[in-house]
């Protein structure tokens, strides 16, 4: 089935509710589903007229918009291959990923056809759309709105199984090949009853999604979409103001976005005025100070923190109640909730290498309480990446009854309750000669007396084994050093001056690997 025939269902039945909203030079546009329906089947006509066919893969780098989902419904109900470019992925990496994806068009803003026209396998695309205008050629064959005006909707959708790809979306680029997660029919499908069955709307309800991924199930449930006016670039930043009249004006009910768009939003004078019924937060993690800081801002909503990755989006989710109450019980680690009921997860030994079975994943997976990396099966689970077979080796594991497993790099334990506990990360998990120390636990502990950001590493050592270094973001301090070393899995203490290198995405999560190496390379 493809996914667009949800477009069509809604389009026939509700076809003046607003599909999107957005705003754009201080202005609101707007786009009912019966709109977004002709023109999404306009663009497919478009394309098909200058040359694109099913199965094409087409590189979109349109930021989140109504552009966006006018070319992406439109090219995915023509049975073309979506390859979607993240805004707050780096320059380098960009021209990395769509040389990677061997697409046969490239659809952008402007800007992004300047990055095209620097790189000779892309300057070389058969196909090029600009949503700006376009002069003989430049900066693209064609523009979006003279190919839209000079085609007529095509309303047919082509008949796509549940294996043929809809949509790639690249996870990191940051070593080794681009890591393009292949979202099929099938998966986008099972992954929209999925976020349906755990954070049901109501048919009034208006929505505003930070994340692509919920605003496409927005589209597919027939629910209202408001974009938020920001910079998804740099959502540490935000214009509270411009979010508040959107919300205002909208009337919004819930919400999805990571922990820091909601905490500007929570230090606003005027978050009394916003009435959102549900708060979904994820994508990176918050503390329990944090916790307290939205419930504050909103007494009565339903604030859920929700657990999840490109390759298996949810996989579990707990009340703001939930996750204080379990914190006051001081669990090892920070809990992320119960697994949904639409999938299998265990927990398997920490290993940093590829991982074989020819057995039942029951036999492999460790007794409840017991720290090892979470595991996740089921049909909302991305099981491929596209030409990328190494990365389907380290990161998906397939049993004995064919079975396939999905690596989360995430390490944990079960309590006995059934709730998950997170303590740290795969590639964060320190192998000294006394045992495995977990990242997260200690830095845990660490917060309980200082305030300043820290991050515990794991640096070479002898005999093939590593030892945990702690890095302290501040000047030098003995007194606080000594507190620190007094902690038995820390083996060393280095205090920085500069800011720790943060996740691209969401700005709010330290990235351990690029700060190994700028300390093993005495960059910092």
């Amino acid at each position: 089935m493809n996914i667009v025939s949800y477009l069509d269902e809604h389009a026939e039945k509700i076809p003046d509710k607003i599909a999107l909203s957005m705003r754009l030079n201080n202005k609101t546009e707007m786009i009912t589903f019966r709109e977004l329906h002709e023109k999404s089947a306009t663009f497919a006509s478009a394309m098909k007229k200058i040359g694109l066919k099913p199965k094409d893969r087409v590189i979109l780098m349109i930021p989140m918009s109504i552009e966006l989902y006018v070319a992406m419904l439109g090219l995915i109900r023509m049975g073309a291959v979506v390859i979607f470019i993240d805004p707050w992925i780096k320059l380098r990496q960009i021209a990395a990923f769509a040389t990677f994806s061997e697409a046969k068009a490239f659809i952008g803003i402007g800007k992004s056809h300047i990055l095209r026209l620097l790189d000779k396998r892309l300057f070389k695309l058969p196909i090029t759309v600009t949503t700006t205008n376009s002069f003989c050629g430049f900066p693209a064959k064609y523009s979006y709105n003279k190919i839209m005006g000079n085609a007529k909707a095509d309303y047919s959708i082509f008949d796509c199984s549940v294996e043929d790809s809809a949509l790639i979306t690249f996870t990191s680029g940051s070593s080794g090949l681009p890591k393009g997660a292949n979202r099929t029919h099938g998966f986008l499908n099972a992954q929209h009853k999925a976020l349906q069955s755990e954070f049901s709307y109501n048919d009034n309800d208006v929505d505003m999604p930070m994340f692509p991924v919920f605003a496409l199930n927005n589209l597919a449930r027939g629910i209202t979409s408001v974009i938020p006016d920001i910079d998804f670039k740099n959502i540490s930043n935000i214009a509270v103001d411009k979010i508040i009249d959107q919300i205002n004006e909208f009337k919004v009910t819930t919400a999805t976005a990571s922990p820091p768009f909601f905490l500007q939003l929570a230090n606003s004078k005027e978050v009394k005025n916003m009435n959102l019924r549900r708060i979904l937060t994820g994508g990176a993690a918050i503390s329990a100070s944090e916790l307290k800081i939205l419930r504050k801002a909103w007494e009565i909503s339903d604030i859920q923190v929700v657990y999840g990755s490109t390759e298996a989006e949810p996989v579990a989710h707990l009340t703001l109640e939930e996750r204080l109450e379990i914190e006051e019980k001081n669990f090892k680690g920070y809990c992320i909730g119960k697994p949904i009921e639409k999938l299998k997860t265990a927990v398997i030994a920490i290993t940093k290498e590829d991982v074989k079975w020819n057995q039942s994943y029951k036999s492999l997976a460790l007794p409840q309480g017991e720290v090892g990396e979470l595991i996740v099966s089921g049909d909302h689970v991305c099981n491929s990446y596209f030409k990328n077979d190494e990365a389907v080796k380290s990161n998906k594991i397939i049993d004995n009854e064919n079975q396939l497993w999905h690596r989360m790099g995430d390490t944990g334990y079960f309590d006995e309750n059934g709730y998950f506990h997170l303590v740290g990360r795969v590639h964060s998990t320190i192998f000294c000669k006394s045992g495995l120390v977990h990242a997260q636990l200690i830095e845990k502990k660490v917060q309980n007396f200082l305030s300043v950001r820290t991050a515990l590493l794991a640096l070479p050592a002898e005999n093939g084994f590593e030892k945990s270094v702690l890095i302290v973001t501040g000047n030098e301090d003995y007194e606080i050093k000594q507190k620190l070393l007094a902690i038995s899995e820390i083996d060393e203490v280095i205090f920085i001056t500069k800011a720790f290198p943060l996740d691209p995405r969401h700005k709010s999560k330290v990235d351990y690997i690029k700060l190994k190496e700028m300390i093993m390379e005495g960059k910092i």
